[in-house]
């Protein structure tokens, strides 16, 4: 592809749509049971090796704007990766009746009304020593959680999911 002219002047985002068969056991886990990588290239960049966490697929378009310097308003449930503080970064999801939350070293998991776990997913990556109740993010990630499912229903309910140029 590097014969073509456009090559220099793509960005190539690189993902997968759903995760595989895993031979290791931590995948099978709340929190990499969908883990897939996400990789941006754009030849001669600085993207080369550039390695961040959290990232879910829901980053890429904001991440693919912030990177193209647009300034223009638009509306994203994901985060522009590359100018996001690292200690604001999270991931966020629904599986089997509860609402998940990567935040900084912690994995949250909620069930609309109240907390069920909290884990250490760097530290306890099988996710063995429930803290739920025991450290001091928990109320910030219990905030931001139900901050984010709320403007989620409140745009579903009022049909605001995208941006409306008037």
């Amino acid at each position: 592809m590097e014969q073509y002219e456009w090559f220099n002047n793509t960005l190539f985002v690189i993902t997968a749509d759903h995760t595989n068969m895993v031979t290791h056991k931590e995948y099978y886990t709340d929190v990499n049971g969908y883990a897939v990588p996400v990789l941006f290239y754009h030849p001669g960049s600085d993207l080369k090796g550039l390695k961040t966490f959290p990232v879910q697929q829901i980053d890429i378009m904001p991440s693919i704007l912030g990177y193209l310097n647009y300034d223009k308003p638009y509306f994203a449930y994901g985060q522009d990766i590359f100018n996001t503080n690292e200690e604001e970064k999270f991931v966020v999801n629904y599986n089997n009746g509860l609402y998940q939350l990567l935040y900084r070293d912690y994995f949250l998991q909620f069930d609309g009304e109240k907390t069920k776990s909290v884990y250490n997913y760097k530290s306890d990556i099988f996710l063995q020593n429930n803290k739920a109740g025991k450290i001091t993010e928990q109320p910030e990630m219990e905030k931001l959680l139900k901050a984010i499912i709320q403007q989620y229903i409140v745009r579903m309910v009022e049909n605001r999911l995208t941006l409306v140029s008037e």
